[in-house]
């Protein structure tokens, strides 16, 4: 026996990183094993960080005291606020950050943890004792224990990459897999399943031409994901760039769909429906004239350029070639082909809401190995499983977070309880409560929660204290305070306050801050939270009435009718599901992946609809 450890962390992946700094900053003696080093929180995708419900779990991550989104702000190359068109509860912050220096930043932050024990080795055994897990075995047969171990594989289980006819084992390109982790998993009767993912090839930018290409360029004002980042978003933004395929484009990947790995056999894994391959785009939506393809840097110092929107398993030569078609890449050159690749994962059904296993005590599992894909579902995950990993240590209890206070519980509740067919993603659709939770109002959610475990500072908690206070008497003095403007006199009836003016959808708090000097002075996201309580006060209390109404209809029945032929006016998605599915009622219709609270309300509008009807033929 080398070393006992309260906590052992496999996997130095995002969630690998917020598990182990999560476990080290609540006290107890953990382990962090990654089969290399120099890799810690690598980016193999898209160097990116937010976006459409991703932010959200950003946010929610920062509220329980994780890193992702301090490194995220501190390593940011662009920023941007996205559906700024949309309602406040939506927005999202998306970063571009630099794939180098937020490995090394996550790195700093590792190795500067308390209570932490970084190694590099490849573990290939678990240690059982009855149902429990009691320690793990590396392959060059060093031995550890702990009371509770963490699984962070990523796409390392049994990974296989391919790229056209040429597949070869990896973990991700240039890494080796975890073949006999994978092996040692199956002999414990740990239901595993087959997922696939993709990437697309990389550009050296000196090969390309971007003098006439439409670019995306970063917005200064973005706020910052964390509450205590160093670093602000106000600096220089590298900007990103906007061509399209065309018909050359899809005629060279028509004629060579055959050499697809994805089409020609050998993937038996299932992937990402909302992030299909190039080729499946092409093949999927033939009448479709182009496809949006994003250039975007992967770091300050780097040459490369990242092809958001072409992962694909086509040949190399292949690849070169679709890419020559496109504007301004003429002449480019491939510095990475794209590939796919085949991992396994293991299923998350077996799975308690607070990411241990029901099979194994003391075994807890985050991040891609449950079926999930993206950075930020990951690093949530992480978070979660060990802040649990380390209460259970400490003979504490565990934390559950509900799906109606955070979008993290949302997601756990949803791969845990539903049969995945596909990897899963966050969406803020998927939520009924989505009005409440806000990316605004993440810490007025989940600080009760980071306090009483015990993973903030004491300076957090009282500037997380002031904050909220802020935000409370700037509101109450909105109330107090009416406009001298006559533009904005109650049709006569007298001035209106600065709170029933924020009420009009024109007017943004910005506005607000101009007509009263004397507000307190906020950060970003408070102000946003500020027009969001303001602006939603109404729809909240409605949304409320309406779950509540839905929470009664749940054991209402699904008419034969609509499960043979599902209302007009559901997602797509739902429509298929209730086909291929047959839910009975409304509430395993709603437990069902890819089902949303609108699908839900008005499957419920038309069994009303039907009732109604059948009640007036009987009259």
């Amino acid at each position: 026996m080398d070393s006992d450890f309260d906590v052992i962390v496999v996997g130095g992946g995002h969630a690998g990183c917020e598990a182990a700094l999560a476990a080290s900053r609540i006290g107890v003696k953990t382990l962090l094993l990654t089969i290399n080093l120099d890799t810690i929180a690598h980016m193999p995708c898209n160097p990116s960080v937010g976006g459409q419900g991703k932010a959200h779990l950003v946010r929610e991550i920062d509220a329980l005291g994780g890193e992702m989104p301090i490194v995220a702000d501190e390593t940011c190359i662009q920023s941007r606020l996205l559906n700024t068109r949309k309602g406040l509860a939506v927005q999202a912050i998306r970063v571009q950050s630099d794939k180098f220096a937020y490995g090394r930043k996550m790195m700093t932050s590792l190795f500067s943890a308390k209570n932490l024990t970084i190694q590099q080795g490849t573990v290939v055994e678990f240690f059982t004792e009855k149902n429990r897990i009691i320690g793990l075995c590396t392959s060059v047969g060093k031995e550890f224990f702990a009371k509770n171990v963490i699984l962070t594989a990523g796409t390392f289980l049994n990974g296989m990459i391919h790229i056209g006819s040429i597949s070869f084992p990896a973990g991700r390109a240039g890494e080796p897999p975890s073949r006999e982790l994978s092996f040692c998993l199956k002999k414990l009767d740990l239901p595993l399943k087959r997922f696939k993912t993709g990437t697309p090839p990389r550009l050296l930018s000196d090969s390309i031409d971007f003098s006439n290409l439409e670019e995306q360029a970063g917005e200064v004002d973005t706020p910052s994901f964390s509450l205590w980042s160093l670093a602000k978003q106000n600096k220089a933004q590298s900007p990103c760039f906007l061509v399209r395929t065309n018909d050359q484009t899809h005629k060279v990947i028509k004629e060579h769909l055959h050499e697809s790995a994805l089409f020609s056999g050998k993937i038996s894994g299932i992937g990402p429906r909302y992030c299909p391959s190039i080729e499946d785009k092409v093949r999927k939506f033939p009448d479709k004239p182009s496809h949006k393809v994003f250039l975007e840097p992967e770091g300050l110092a780097s040459r490369e350029i990242y092809l958001q929107g072409m992962s694909t398993s086509l040949p190399e030569k292949i690849q070169e070639e679709y890419v020559r078609t496109l504007p301004g890449c003429s002449n480019a050159t491939i510095t990475r082909p794209g590939y796919a690749i085949e991992y396994d994962i293991v299923h998350p059904s077996m799975l308690r809401p607070t990411m241990e296993s029901r099979l194994f005590e003391g075994l807890f599992l985050a991040g891609q190995v449950n079926g999930t894909s993206g950075y930020e579902e990951a690093a949530a995950q992480g978070i979660l499983a060990g802040i649990n990993a380390a209460l259970k240590a400490l003979r504490r209890e565990q934390i559950v977070l509900s799906s109606h206070f955070s979008y993290i519980g949302m997601m756990v509740e949803e791969i845990i309880s539903n049969d995945l067919d596909e990897p899963y993603r966050v969406f803020t659709s998927r939520s009924p409560c989505r009005l409440n939770l806000r990316m605004s109002n993440s810490e007025e959610r989940l600080f009760g929660i980071a306090k009483n475990i015990g993973i903030l500072s004491e300076e957090r908690i009282d500037s997380l204290r002031e904050r909220a206070e802020k935000i409370n008497a700037t509101i109450e003095k909105m109330k107090s305070t009416k406009s001298s403007r006559p533009a904005f006199e109650d049709n006569g009836a007298g001035k209106q306050t600065l709170y029933q003016m924020l009420k009009r959808p024109e007017i943004t708090f910005s506005e607000i801050k101009l007509m009263d000097k004397d507000l307190p002075e906020l950060d970003q996201l408070a102000e946003i939270e500020i027009e969001a309580k303001v602006k939603y006060e109404g729809y909240i209390a409605q949304i409320e009435r309406e779950n509540l109404c839905l929470r009664d209809s749940q054991d209402f029945e699904i008419p034969e009718v609509f499960l043979k032929d599902p209302p007009i006016g559901l997602s797509t998605e739902a429509r298929q599901k209730i086909i291929n599915k047959r839910p009975k009622t409304i509430a395993l219709l709603g437990k069902l992946s890819g089902i949303r609270a609108t699908d839900l309300a008005l499957m419920m509008m038309h069994i009303r609809k039907l009732h109604d009807n059948e009640s007036r033929k009987i009259t």
